[in-house]
């Protein structure tokens, strides 16, 4: 091997595809440089059909991948670095509770980024909070709130009464808690442990220790 394909190793095309492929055949610029894939040459591609950006500035999604009803998750949790974890409403869809149709994805990041200067999709909003590894779970392939954290998110989060109301009982019918548990992380929030529905004076209180951010311009 010359010295110059050692100093320019040949673009890894197959590798970025296989593992773009685990996650809606979506990857990121920064990924694609792992793989000795550049700007130029991710921009050859782009007009030769075969990877789109999408959504999300320096997002890419490789044309032939088969497309899911996740695709737009997929694309944020790579925006955040894998280190985002889908919570409030978006987690209430994927784990099937309730009926609701969130105006924005929800995703949790960890309480440092707060200080970071983030380009926030405008169809995002970002919940700043350290989550402990107890109240994560998968859904969709994806990293989401369990349904208990979820539903204590969205109670404190101000979510429609009857939405709430409905996730706990769907919980329940389905097994993924016990009433005591519930009873638990309803603690500290509006709800009274009757699950009835908050009183109007306390319907939109807001979590403490979870900061909100919604898109920037």
């Amino acid at each position: 091997m010359s010295r110059a394909a050692k100093d320019h190793p040949p673009p890894d095309w197959e590798g970025l595809l296989t593992k773009a492929l685990e996650r809606a055949g979506l990857f990121s610029a920064a990924e694609a440089r792992l793989h000795n894939i550049g700007t130029a040459l991710l921009r050859y591609a782009v007009t030769r059909g075969r990877v789109e950006p999408f959504l999300i500035r320096g997002i890419y999604r490789f044309t032939a991948a088969p497309q899911s009803n996740v695709d737009q998750l997929y694309a944020l949790w790579i925006w955040s670095g894998e280190v985002g974890v889908f919570s409030h409403e978006t987690a209430l869809r994927l784990h099937e509770l309730s009926d609701v149709l969130p105006a924005r994805v929800h995703l949790t990041l960890p309480a440092a980024w707060q200080k970071r200067r983030l380009r926030v999709p405008k169809w995002a909003e970002l919940f700043f909070y350290d989550l402990e590894r107890m109240d994560t779970t998968y859904a969709e392939g994806l990293p989401v709130t369990t349904p208990l954290r979820t539903i204590r998110d969205t109670a404190l989060l101000g979510t429609a009464p009857e939405q709430v109301e409905m996730a706990m009982k769907d919980g329940l019918h389905r097994g993924l808690f016990t009433r005591s548990g519930l009873t638990r992380a309803l603690k500290d929030t509006p709800w009274p442990s009757s699950f009835g529905p908050p009183t109007a004076s306390s319907a939109r209180s807001k979590p403490a220790s979870a900061k909100r951010a919604r898109a920037r311009a």
